[in-house]
């Protein structure tokens, strides 16, 4: 009987790979020959005893009782299900129960097989999320065992909606978080996602979900590299390294991982870690160069806010006295003359419409006891009138000045924050407008973009946007972009993306508090809120009560 024994070392090979594509889908076949594979225990012999192998040979354990095992390394990244495969010679004096033991995301799976039967076939063992290793094994093996080749075949990627890295099903069970939204937060309202470090153990989720380790658990630390990632002595590298952008910090800087570096998404610059803190990787200040030719005309900006009525100008002087000017026309009539003597009383008998329709007039007097009108052709007294004045008068909406300020440094490396009480012009019923106009100081190309966004203050939260739904305006220079504002009461509120960077909030953001975030506004404070500028970035701010 072949004894029972434990696993205690793991040989790391080279992640050469002998790779194929098919039409179809995506093979990787390893043979025994290939550096992906290793014998892990035990003494193998190479074999041509029985045709129908991959390659040019094939292993067998010799059938012996001591514990024998070799290993194929898949050298899987993809966020994607494969279906493994495994080959091998038949003859009788194989095992009938020949263990291979498949290790993927959810653990190691063992199966066993026949090698008695399906001589040089290609044998399904299952089909696994990112396998990443085969193992077999003469543990318990009533025969030889035969290592030649195992395949594996991409059956379907694994859904990774907000293209962060880690698949929809990890951020469901693992992080709680929102699979399409690569910014989300967990129930608690902690942002929660790829390039954040939940655990605050100095490492992003993303790389600890990669190397293995629990995203949540702070005592769950991934060294900072690995023996198999390891090089030593001088190292040749016939073309670029390849830094992949990150939207934060990989892992604290610190003396042990000084001399660190990693290219940083916001400030489109690479970093490197001198042991206390990671500052941008560069070479000191070039001579200033040759003043180049004037460029084209650029295309006119947006109009101004209109400026508030300067004060009158002081008098001229008299002009000299004109000509003559023409006849004017005739003046009206002059005042009544004196009472005439009293005439005989003549009793009239015509109606007032009778009198007005004979061309008839009340020569100056008073008509008295008019009733309020009714119809559109009836006269009007003076009290009708002067109520009506009132109403008007009264209706009159005195409109408030829009509210207009800068948000900017006048440098390229510090971030500008402005915390702004917006009561006057957004606490009523209908909200306010809030227009961000951002001036790139950098950048050749996108040079101006414009966010005009409807925001309500007052009445039910739901009336505000969700993500750019309704009162979202895409205006000049593209991108995309995004707003959340009053989802629950401590929603944080949000204006952001444009170029990648956020803008407005309704707490005060780390960069502008010593990296902590500041306390949210809401409740009393719900009124205010704080905007920020990237360095690159001149931000004009203008609210308008609606």
């Amino acid at each position: 009987m072949k004894h029972t024994a434990t696993l205690t070392s793991c040989i790391y090979i080279s992640l050469l790979s002998l790779t194929t594509l098919s039409a179809k889908a995506e093979t990787i076949v390893i043979d025994n020959e290939s550096t992906h594979f290793s014998v892990l225990s035990g003494d193998w012999v190479k074999s041509t005893s029985v045709a129908g192998y991959q390659g040019n040979d094939y292993q067998h354990d010799g059938n012996v009782d001591t514990v024998s095992e070799v290993q194929w390394h898949l050298g899987i990244s993809t966020n994607a299900t494969y279906e493994v495969f495994a080959r091998w010679t038949t003859h009788p004096n194989r095992a009938s129960n020949a263990s291979y033991e498949v290790t993927d995301t959810n653990g190691r799976h063992v199966i066993q097989v026949n090698q008695q039967h399906r001589n040089g076939e290609w044998v399904s063992l299952g089909i696994f999320d990112r396998p990443s290793v085969v193992i077999l094994s003469n543990q318990h093996a009533n025969g030889f065992i035969i290592a030649d080749a195992v395949q594996a075949v991409l059956q379907e990627p694994l859904a990774d909606s907000d293209n962060d890295g880690i698949v929809d099903n990890d951020e469901i069970t693992l992080l709680n978080s929102d699979p399409n939204n690569p910014f989300s937060q967990d129930p608690t309202g902690h942002l929660n996602d790829a390039d954040f470090d939940s655990d605050d153990d100095g490492f992003a989720n993303l790389y600890e979900i990669k190397t293995g380790f629990d995203p949540l658990d702070i005592n769950s630390v991934p060294p900072l590299s690995s023996e198999q990632n390891t090089f030593t002595g001088n190292v040749t590298i016939d073309g670029a390294i390849l830094l992949t952008p990150k939207l934060a910090e990989p892992f604290i800087c610190s003396q042990i991982s000084r001399g660190s570096i990693y290219y940083d998404e916001n400030l489109d610059s690479a970093m490197v870690c001198n042991g206390q803190q990671w500052s941008e990787f560069r070479g000191p200040q070039g001579e200033k160069g040759l003043q180049g030719d004037v460029g084209a005309q650029g295309l006119q900006g947006i109009a101004g806010v209109q400026g508030e009525r300067g004060p009158q100008g002081i008098p001229g002087l008299k002009g000299d006295k004109g000509d003559k000017g023409a006849q004017g026309p005739q003046g009206a009539t002059g005042p009544q003359g004196p009472q005439g003597e009293k005439g005989d009383i003549v009793v009239v008998s015509q109606s007032l419409a009778e009198i007005l329709a004979s061309s008839n007039h009340a020569n100056n007097q008073k008509i008295t006891g008019i009733a309020p009108p009714t119809q559109n052709n009836d006269a009007a007294n003076k009290a009708y009138v002067d109520s009506k004045i009132a109403a008007l008068s009264a209706g009159i909406i005195q409109q408030t000045q829009p509210m207009v300020f800068d948000v900017y440094n006048n440098d390229t490396t510090t971030y500008a924050c402005v915390t702004k009480d917006i009561r006057n012009h957004c606490a009523d019923g209908d909200g306010c407008t809030i227009r961000l106009l951002l001036q790139h100081e950098i950048s050749g190309t996108d040079e101006v973009r414009t966010i005009d966004e409807h925001v309500y203050l007052e009445g039910a939260l739901s009336n505000n946007n969700n993500t750019g739904v309704a009162g979202f305006t895409r205006q000049e220079g593209g991108g995309e972009y995004y707003f959340n504002l009053g989802l629950s009461a401590g929603h944080r509120y949000h204006i952001f993306d444009p170029w990648g960077w956020a803008w407005a909030f309704n707490y005060v953001h780390p960069n502008c508090n010593n990296g902590v975030y500041g306390p949210a506004f809401i409740g009393a404070d719900k009124y205010k809120l704080s905007f920020m500028s990237h360095p690159h970035v001149k931000t004009r701010v203008v609210i308008y009560d609606r």
